[in-house]
């Protein structure tokens, strides 16, 4: 009787099968070696080593940056950091770049002490530092919290990472410092007592239960030392202070100092005045970029200033009332980006502070005028509520100094032309207020981003700016254009203190071009429809609807016979001739709309394709 063969037992192959499976394996080899060639010959596998190094370097500083962004971003965020190392994706693309990358000892000089990244002995044992005795530095040192055995953990994060701290400050070139756990601040602060000659950025920050318990009554706990490494970094270029308390009397704020990034903590109130903070920047000599969030208290009046002759930008995040002291108190050269802020309002905006912030804005930019402004209007009521993008959520203006750019390049949402001034808030009450008070007598070019209500007389707010030559309106903004240009914006005795000609009473007298970007003309609807598909799931036509259904907006397009009346009406005011309109990307358009245009003197076209040409 035969035995029953087993079932973990695998079946013999036959002499083809073999043959056929060796003959797999040999394609598969082949594939290999002709991928491997493929690859070499590819244009990244083929650069030198020296630039992938660069490449490489300069790749590991972005992400480590970014990483450290992410990490104090959120100040509230308690928990463990996927990984300080992402940077060394680049060794996992080829074979090549992995021998290049981990070749490179500057990589070898990135360490990281946290609880969470491996563990303890890996991390900090075995370190031979002989190799890295001409090498910068770069450390993070993260103190936070552990739930780890202590028999797993039998010295703490502090100890381990001190002892480093401690061994690697010589040649220490990236310092960054992040306060999780309050446990140990004390002895770092005490590991950091000696000099750092070679010292060149500095973060320090808070994270975790150190960033919610610091508040006013805990602050001593989290406050940076006066003289820490003995007052001795020559070298230091770049400071950023996230949450973290200090003195304006700090010598980490010494005359090296190029950037610095200052972000407070919305539970400490800062004590010091104006007048101490302006002292101390007059001492930063250096400075190139000054990034704040918690401006000083305004204080006692004083008559000095800090001039910053090499600042590239000033950003400010606070009040109306602090950033007029505070700009009225600086003196900057002329290719200074200024970008400000404001907060919410805890009361009624003054029109002395109106007036003085707008008089230290046309102090600064009297050298550099603007010529040319976007003004991005926040949506209001059902607008509100449906579907816009963010671009269009900020209340916010920026303006330029150039004269030779494609103002197509200017306005663009990520320009890499900086303004030289931008001013936002989180209301809508600042900006709109503070236009009137602007003097813009260089303003040649203007873009205005809606939705603004067809009722509302905006051209009132540029009296300051008679010399606009080019109007672009993107949005609702467009739908009712005659009126707003054709409104009388001044009393005839007051147009002469104003810089308005006699002869003219509306805004931008002087105005040639009208271009309409992204506004479209009345779509073949009626609005019935758009309210029954309110209700349903057709998103998109539920924002189309939007103007109408909140009541305010006037007709649901562009209204070309408006427009037509207020030409006529701004001629007889006295206002020079409109010479061309433009339509780009305006959807819905029909002939039948263009008709009251196209009977009119001037130079009609439609994305690029010319509709009417202004008779000689």
């Amino acid at each position: 009787m035969s035995q029953p063969i087993s079932l973990d037992t695998a079946a013999q192959p036959s002499g083809t099968q073999a043959k056929l499976r060796d003959q797999l394996e040999s394609l598969r080899i082949q594939m290999l070696e002709v991928s491997e060639q493929l690859n070499a010959l590819s244009l990244p596998a083929k650069l030198p080593p020296e630039i992938l190094l660069e490449i490489f370097l300069t790749h590991a500083a972005r992400v480590q940056k970014n990483q450290l962004d992410r990490v104090l971003s959120d100040g509230k965020r308690v928990g463990k950091v996927s990984s300080y190392y992402q940077w060394i994706h680049v060794a996992h693309v080829c074979r090549r770049w992995r021998e290049v990358a981990l070749s490179c000892i500057e990589f070898k000089a990135y360490h990281v002490f946290e609880t969470w990244t491996v563990p303890y002995y890996t991390l900090f044992w075995g370190v031979d530092t002989r190799a890295l005795d001409d090498i910068p530095h770069s450390i993070v040192y993260h103190q936070n919290t552990t739930d780890r055995c202590q028999r797993c953990v039998p010295r703490s994060l502090s100890e381990l990472g001190l002892d480093h701290i401690d061994e690697f400050l010589p040649r220490i070139k990236h310092l960054a410092i992040i306060i999780e756990d309050d446990e140990g601040t004390q002895a770092l602060w005490e590991s950091l007592g000696v000099a750092a000659e070679t010292l060149e950025s500095l973060r320090i920050g808070l994270r975790g239960s150190s960033w919610v318990y610091h508040t006013k009554e805990f602050e001593s706990r989290f406050t940076i030392p006066d003289r820490l490494f003995t007052s001795c970094t020559p070298r230091l270029r770049t400071l950023t202070m996230s949450y973290v308390s200090f003195s304006w009397s700090n010598t980490l704020l010494c005359s090296s100092l190029q950037h610095l990034e200052i972000t407070g903590h919305p539970g400490h109130e800062p004590t010091t005045d104006m007048a101490t903070f302006i002292a101390t920047l007059s001492r930063l000599t250096s400075l190139e970029t000054l990034v704040m969030d918690c401006a000083p208290v305004i204080g006692q009046p004083f008559g000095f200033v800090a001039y910053l002759q090499r600042l590239r930008l000033l950003q400010l995040s606070t009040t109306l009332d602090q950033a007029a002291m505070l700009v009225a108190h600086l003196h900057l050269p002329p290719f200074t980006t200024i970008t400000i802020r404001f907060s919410k309002q805890t009361h009624h905006i003054s029109l002395e502070a109106l007036s003085s912030f707008s008089q230290s804005l046309s102090r600064l930019t009297k050298d550099t005028p603007l010529r040319s402004m976007s003004w991005n209007v926040p949506p209001r009521g059902m607008a509100l509520f449906v579907g816009l993008s963010e671009s269009h959520r900020p209340s916010s203006i920026r303006a330029w100094t150039n004269t030779k750019v494609d103002l197509e390049q200017l306005w663009a949402p990520r320009s890499d032309v900086y303004p030289r001034l931008t001013i936002a808030e989180e209301t809508d009450a600042i900006v709109p207020a503070l236009l009137p008070f602007l003097r813009l007598p260089a303003l040649t070019a203007l873009q205005i981003i809606g939705p603004i209500p067809s009722n509302e007389e905006w051209s009132r707010k540029f009296v300051g700016a008679p010399n606009v030559s080019l109007l672009q309106v993107v949005g609702r903004v467009g739908y009712r254009l005659g009126r707003s240009l054709s409104t009388n914006i001044l009393p005839p005795d007051a147009q002469t203190s104003t810089g308005v000609g006699a002869a003219s009473s509306v805004a931008m007298p002087h105005l040639r071009a009208i271009r309409y970007f992204q506004v479209r003309f009345p779509p073949p609807r009626a609005p019935s429809d758009f309210r029954k598909l309110c209700a349903s799931k057709s998103a998109e036509y539920c924002c189309d609807s939007a103007e109408f259904v909140d009541g305010r907006w006037g007709p649901r397009g562009i209204d070309l016979q408006d427009l037509v009346r207020g030409l006529r009406m701004r001629r007889t005011l006295g206002a020079d001739p409109i010479e061309r309109v433009e339509f780009l990307e305006c959807a819905h358009m029909k002939l039948s709309h263009m008709e009251p245009l196209l009977r009119e003197d001037l130079t009609v076209v439609f994305d690029g394709v010319s509709l009417a040409e202004k008779s000689s």
